[in-house]
């Protein structure tokens, strides 16, 4: 039996995410910048932690850089930020868990309950379910103080950033997943109850949120009942050279070996009287060997001849 909202729900609160820095720049007011490579749902509400130490972002550029403030210069070269939480359920229900919840977290990927799935009962196809799933990915924002660029800024543009990297995490997924089609993302900016020429009414959830709405039928492929979770999240791998520990490499990641520099081959005859060397995996080539034939001291002719070839030397006497 497939549990599709398990599976998600392990998906997405174990993939891993990781920003790797290339450059850190001390500002003149004391901040740093630090340019990534992806900033995911990142914005200037957020704080990261940074080899045990809080920063606290106050500005960022999508997928380039976050500018911090904080007691010291960074100087990791790569962090982890925790992945969204999940909800699932009406929005009666998940909305009593908002407001039920001391600390809020933010952003947060909410699943709307969905009242029928339907599954494929030829078990000869990959693809066994494929639920319309209708899944919003929401953050907190300051209503008052934010005009509508300010909203896509802050909120709209990272959530819309967080789908992708959901849609890529996904089709990396073939274990767990059918091929993709298509999806549709809808835009809220001050998330509520939607009326036609009116604009958002009330808020469908608690709390002042925006964000972007994700439309997917999700073909699931795998019967993972007796596995679950589903981790992304996986250890480092151990590197061992002849029994002997050498380092840690992440899941996912690539180990590089170099070989070191073998001593050359000596190759020489039976009596020593020929002896040369041949680097390590390279090619030796003999050289020929030349017979003289004499008469009672007197050359009579030579001949070369490959070293090692059986050769007949036929005399005749005259």
């Amino acid at each position: 039996m497939i549990l599709p909202i398990q599976i998600l729900n392990d998906l997405i609160s174990t993939t891993e995410h990781k920003l790797l820095i290339s450059n850190v720049i001390t500002n003149a007011d004391g901040s740093f910048t630090l340019y990534v490579n992806y900033t995911y749902y990142l914005n200037s509400q957020r704080s990261v932690i940074i080899d045990g130490i809080t920063y606290r972002i106050t500005d960022f550029a999508l997928n380039e850089s976050i500018t911090v403030t904080g007691s010291v210069i960074p100087t990791a070269t790569e962090f982890t930020i925790d992945p969204p939480i999940f909800k699932h359920g009406t929005p009666k229900k998940v909305d009593g868990e908002i407001a039920n919840t001391n600390t809020k977290s933010y952003p947060f990927i909410w699943l709307l309950e969905f009242l029928d799935i339907d599954y494929n009962d030829r078990f000869e196809d990959a693809e066994t379910v494929t639920p319309d799933l209708n899944l919003f990915f929401l953050t907190d924002t300051y209503y008052q103080n934010w005009d509508i660029d300010k909203h896509y800024t802050e909120a709209i543009h990272p959530m819309l950033n967080e789908i992708d990297f959901f849609i890529r995490t996904i089709k990396k997924r073939r274990d767990l997943f059918g091929e993709l089609e298509s999806h549709t993302i809808t835009n809220h900016v001050n998330f509520g109850e939607y009326i036609t020429n009116k604009g958002y009414d009330q808020e469908i959830l608690n709390g002042q949120l925006s964000g972007c709405q994700l439309k997917i039928s999700l073909p699931y492929v795998v019967d993972v009942c007796n596995t679950l979770p589903v981790v992304s999240i996986c250890n480092p791998v151990s590197i061992y050279e002849n029994e002997v520990f050498k380092e840690y490499v992440q899941a996912g990641g690539s180990f590089y070996y170099t070989s070191g520099t073998c001593d050359p081959a000596t190759v020489e005859n039976s009596d020593n009287s020929y002896s040369d060397t041949v680097a390590s995996g390279g090619v030796l080539v003999l050289p020929d060997e030349t017979y003289n034939v004499y008469l009672n001291g007197v050359l009579q002719s030579s001949t070369t001849s490959p070293v090692l070839k059986n050769e007949t030397i036929n005399i005749v006497w005259q």
